[in-house]
């Protein structure tokens, strides 16, 4: 199923970016087509996806793609910023050079914003719902956006010398939370269902996925396409470095634990023990 979802998506998201060749201004999409393109695992346009099945009992989640597929610009316009010089100037992502390096940091700043424009347009212009269900999902859209930029100006005055635990987790359900739980939202919103329980479980499933995230990054081993142990380095503040190995894999199942008992307030199906399974799988991911 994630497979058929990624590859719904991606025809939308092609077909929403491409850009005509003779373009002056085609260096532009080249950029934003580079970064959609680079190989990310749609884990947001899946949760888009399945929490649309799952609330509306459908199989066919065309509906959703749309608000799959927005989702999926907001998240790669916050990682072509998030690797700016000015942010945590990284030059590596997926494996590849960033954006930036790409491009230069000019055409990676207005790639980013377009990506969050076209975003609200795509989900605005989404033909398969009304548009008070749109308009809402643009509503959306900019409040989790604008709580995800909150808590990237949080992470930027972080450090591991003076971050409590409390203020950690509020900075990355924030920052990776927002955009985790919006996903779950938009599919329920477009199942014409309420988007509070699927908020509920995207900020419990944004932290296990930011803890493993820690993990992952502090382990010699681990292949995450980054640039490894980069915020040991920058003396950033992580849940590794404020409880320590032992302590966040025990908080990381926890999360699971607690994402999984989330989940066991819907109804039954196929999708939700598929999104049971995903919590599974991000626990013990090793990229």
């Amino acid at each position: 199923m994630r497979e058929i979802i990624a590859q719904k998506v991606n025809e939308y998201l092609k077909k929403s970016l491409s850009c005509p060749s003779d373009a002056a201004y085609k260096k532009l999409y080249d950029s934003m087509n580079y970064s959609v393109d680079a190989g990310g695992k749609r884990i947001r346009p899946y949760l888009c996806a399945e929490f649309y099945c799952m609330l509306s009992g459908s199989a066919d989640f065309t509906p959703a793609i749309p608000y799959c597929a927005a989702v999926e610009m907001v998240h790669t316009s916050s990682l072509i910023h998030d690797d700016l010089p000015a942010m945590d100037n990284d030059v590596l992502r997926r494996g590849i050079p960033t954006n930036h390096v790409k491009f230069g940091e000019a055409t990676a700043i207005l790639a980013g914003d377009t990506l969050l424009l076209k975003a609200c347009g795509t989900a605005a212009s989404n033909p398969y719902l009304d548009g008070k269900t749109n308009a809402e999902a643009c509503s959306l859209i900019a409040r989790k956006s604008c709580g995800m930029m909150a808590g990237q100006q949080i992470d930027l005055i972080s450090s591991t010398f003076s971050t409590k635990l409390d203020e950690l987790i509020q900075l990355q359900s924030l920052k990776t939370g927002c955009l985790l739980s919006l996903s779950c939202m938009l599919g329920a919103l477009a199942a014409g269902k309420n988007t509070e329980p699927a908020e509920a479980f995207g900020t419990v499933y944004g932290l296990l996925f930011q803890i493993t995230d820690d993990l992952l990054d502090s382990d010699p081993d681990s292949d995450t396409g980054k640039t490894r142990g980069k915020d040991e380095r920058d003396h950033k503040a992580t849940f590794v470095t404020i409880l320590g190995r032992e302590k966040a894999e025990k908080r990381a199942d926890d999360l699971l634990k607690a994402a999984i008992k989330t989940l066991d307030s819907f109804a039954e199906s196929e999708s939700k023990h598929r999104l049971k399974e995903l919590c599974r799988k991000t626990r013990y991911r090793k990229n």
